[in-house]
């Protein structure tokens, strides 16, 4: 407190000093300046009575004076005054004009002829209506002063001097001196006042302050050297020759010397150096006069050798020599002996999370290969001969086993985001396609509670981007789910749209998704929390709804994984509202297809947002929406309608017959949820021309409105001429692999090991396509993919195109794969679209 009182009264006097010198500055500076307009005006006078007797009446101020000898002499007289006072610039002679009162002409100036700045007798002074203190002069008879003032030729301080005959006629002798050089003058005498107040009360402030700072530093000086005196740390100051110079108690105690023992011994007897080339840099660092770090070996007096961590420092005087060298070093036994004990901690840590991270693998694989059986065989089965409910269940069979997979794949990868977080697996994606697909999965649910599904996808969304498609699903998947886990009715809706992202290069967009729901809400404190794992808002919420409260947190890292955010707006008794951007990459834009242009299409629902989502989808397309009700349809005059069959629809159904008289002759679409049995779709079938699922697909709903056939069945299957070889050795992938490949117009051989792969290469080197799984074992799919690179398998097969097939993602990257000469790479489950999209990949590189 003491100090800081100290600092204040400096710098409170400091202060006071300085203005006390700008005060003095200022009185200095006005009293100079009447001083120098005093003795400005006294050069005046004295000029005026030189021309006293000078015969001024003889000249008239006209030019004709110019002839006279009178104006020669006078001219003559003027010039020399001027050089007597160097500070002058110009001396001259004015005379009124008797007829223009407060006007005056020159009679003569101190310019020497032929002077740019001469002013010739007769030349009026145009400034003097504006010359306060020559129209003084000419009113009182007075000398005057003005200035600064400028004329044409600068800015100058100027005195007046009144040169009156015996017959009482006036003329005016005028001093001019220039503006710059007076306030210089000036300036100098205040600067010079206010140094010599500085000095006189600053320096006894000055005197004291330095007395203190010398008291400081003698105290600081004092207390380092207790420090260094008391210090633990071993410090040591040795001279250019390396004796030892001075020792501290911190290193008397390290070596088990007195302080005399060590003074003067050389300081080599008590260090060695360990590593390679360590005494070579010691050396040249001391040379040199710069610092050294390192670790070196010192004995202590009982023999014993510990290790020590070292600085070595030199020090250099004000021409840069060195005087002398401070050594400090810590004792390193300790910490070497911790450092032990971590290290073995840490392999054993390592040895454990490999054996975790190899279980991991394991699992994957192995829950993985019967899922892709059951994903893979569904996907067959949907290219068969299908009734309409029959493939809407086997859709949904399809997405349950791939959001299953997708799931157990996430939940494995969870235990590996705090260290390795997972790749990130990139491929294209029909971005409306994805959040039917997820609200296909989830509509059974949904419709067993009475929900309604519902989405919209902004116009600015491309058809196709590039992204990681599986990991968004499962976001939207988390989301959507539980909304639909905590909502008791109402409805739930993924909105999507896209925007510009300036950090991507060509062709960037970023996709904003929101969840939105009817449910309960979550409050403000809840929300906090939300998103950590295994968290949910009460125990209450895990014995009505079960789960493991890892979907957000999963979801959470999965977004910022494809470089978004995540975040929620909610309130009590008013809904959530769950938001969340990606990364992404435009492939192919979306262009709507305007197939119901003119056509009036009624819509029959009585659920305000499916009724909002069925007038956006029928307006992009071209048409006219009407809302209607089920009695009016007939008479509405439209040509196509849209029935929601809710409850409503169906008691008319099964009470009465409902009268189709002047139903449209168009397609009169019936849309049912997956809780309705057999028996109702029986009887709704006799009405409609076509039922359809709820929750919607828009583009089927308007391909179906336009009588055209769904995209599934209008697709054209490609066929491949190509011969495949298949390694697996699970016989259930073998058998769906076959039936793809064939399906695809392939012919294949299938075997179900490594070895055997390369024996059949050898036997046969013109396969065209190698299907090679990765875990096997007897011989592993990396080990297969080095030795046919390798020419093992002949050197016909030595080329062949080798497409890894495999569920484990994290064990192997694609990049180590390709480096070790793999063409391309799918991951399972293996689907009809993702063998034809590896397929063609592998005919058009044939063709190149």
């Amino acid at each position: 407190m003491a100090a800081l009182e100290r600092r204040h009264f400096f710098i409170a006097a400091c202060v006071a000093i300085f203005a006390a010198g700008v005060v003095g500055a200022v009185f200095s500076y006005h009293r100079a300046e009447r001083l120098a307009l005093e003795e400005l005006t006294a050069n005046a006078r004295r000029c005026a009575v030189a021309f006293q007797n000078a015969g001024l009446g003889a000249l008239e101020g006209t030019p004709a004076d110019l002839e006279k000898p009178a104006y020669a002499s006078v001219k003559k007289r003027l010039v020399e005054l001027r050089e007597v006072h160097p500070d002058v610039h110009f001396v001259y002679l004015f005379r009124p004009l008797p007829k223009q009162p407060g006007h005056v002409v020159f009679l003569a100036d101190s310019e020497p002829a032929g002077s740019a700045d001469i002013s010739l007798p007769g030349d009026e002074f145009a400034e003097a209506p504006e010359s306060p203190g020559l129209q003084s002069i000419l009113a009182s008879r007075q000398p005057a002063t003005e200035g600064p003032l400028r004329d044409e030729f600068g800015v100058w301080m100027t005195a007046y001097a009144p040169i009156i005959d015996g017959s009482g006629h006036l003329d005016i002798l005028g001093l001019d001196v220039a503006a710059k050089t007076w306030r210089a003058g000036l300036l100098e005498q205040a600067f010079r006042s206010a140094l010599y107040i500085w000095l006189l009360f600053g320096l006894p402030l000055v005197v004291q302050l330095v007395v203190r700072r010398r008291s400081a530093q003698a105290r600081t000086i004092l207390k380092l050297s207790e420090a260094v005196e008391q210090s633990q740390s071993a410090l040591v100051i040795t001279s250019r020759t390396n004796r030892i110079e001075y020792a501290n108690r911190g290193l008397c105690e390290q070596l088990g010397y007195t302080r005399n023992e060590l003074i003067g011994r050389d300081w080599n007897e008590f260090y060695s150096l360990d590593e390679a080339g360590a005494a070579e840099s010691l050396t040249a660092a001391m040379a040199a006069g710069i610092s050294w770090e390192g670790e070196w070996t010192t004995r202590r007096k009982s023999g014993e050798h510990y290790p020590v961590s070292s600085v070595v420092t030199p020090v250099l005087d004000r021409r840069g020599r060195v005087l002398c060298f401070v050594t400090a070093w810590r004792d390193l036994t300790e910490a070497k002996r911790v450092e032990t004990e971590l290290r073995t901690a840490k392999n054993q840590a390592e040895a454990g999370e490999r054996a975790k991270g190899e279980f991991l693998d394991t699992m994957s694989h192995e829950l993985r290969t019967p899922l892709n059986g059951i994903v893979g065989f569904t996907s067959l089965l949907l290219d068969t001969s299908l009734t309409t409910e029959q493939r809407e269940y086997v859709q949904t069979v399809r997405s349950s086993g791939e959001a299953l997979l997708r799931l157990t794949g996430d939940i494995l990868d969870y235990s590996r985001m705090e260290s390795r977080p997972p790749p990130l697996e990139t491929e294209s994606c029909e971005v409306r396609a994805l959040l039917e697909d997820v609200l296909n999965l989830l509509a059974a649910h949904a419709a067993a509670k009475g929900l309604v599904l519902l989405h919209q996808v902004g116009p600015d969304v491309p058809a196709v981007v590039t992204v990681d498609a599986g990991r968004l699903r499962q976001v939207l998947i988390n989301l959507v789910g539980n909304a639909v886990k905590f909502t008791e009715k109402g409805e739930v809706e993924i909105r999507v749209r896209a925007r510009a992202d300036a950090t991507e290069a060509e062709h960037g967009v970023r996709l904003d998704f929101s969840v939105r729901d009817t449910g309960p809400g979550i409050n403000n404190e809840d929300q906090k929390r939300l998103f950590r794992p295994f968290t949910q808002l009460d125990a209450s919420i895990h014995r009505r709804h079960g789960g493991t409260g890892l979907g957000l947190a999963i979801s959470h890292s999965l977004v910022r994984l494809m470089g978004g955010e995540i975040s929620l707006r909610s309130e009590l008794g008013r809904g959530s509202v769950f938001r969340f951007s990606v990364k992404a990459v435009e492939v192919e834009p979306r262009v709507e297809s305007m197939v119901l242009t003119g056509r009036r299409v009624g819509l029959v629902v009585r659920t305000p947002g499916l009724l909002r989502e069925l007038f956006r989808v029928v307006a992009a397309a071209g048409g006219v929406p009407l809302a209607c009700r089920l009695d009016d349809l007939g008479a509405a005059g439209v040509d196509l309608a849209v029935v929601d069959c809710d409850q409503g629809v169906m008691a008319r159904v099964l009470e009465v017959a409902i009268d189709t008289t002047g139903w449209p002759v168009g397609a009169v679409i019936g849309l049912v949820t997956m809780a309705q049995g057999a028996e109702d779709r029986r009887h709704l079938r006799g009405i409609f021309h076509t039922l359809l699922s709820k929750p919607l697909h828009h583009d089927t709903l308007v391909a179906t409105l336009a009588g055209s056939r769904s995209a599934e069945q209008a697709d054209v299957r490609p066929l491949f001429d190509l011969r495949v070889l298949i390694v697996d050795d699970n016989a259930v992938n073998l058998r769906l692999l076959q039936g793809i490949v064939t399906a695809l117009g392939c012919r294949s051989v299938a075997v179900s090991g490594g070895r055997e792969a390369l024996d059949a290469l050898a036997a046969d080197g013109r396969f065209d396509l190698v299907m090679l799984d990765l875990r096997m074992p007897d011989m592993d799919g990396l080990e297969v993919l080095r030795r046919v690179r390798s020419g093992e398998a002949g050197e016909g097969a030595r080329g062949v195109w080798i497409t890894i097939v495999t569920a484990d993602t994290q064990s192997v990257t694609r990049g180590e794969l390709f480096e070790l000469g793999c063409n391309d790479f799918v991951t399972k489950p293996i689907t009809l679209a993702s063998c034809v999209a590896a397929l063609q990949r592998r005919q058009h590189e044939g063709r190149a």
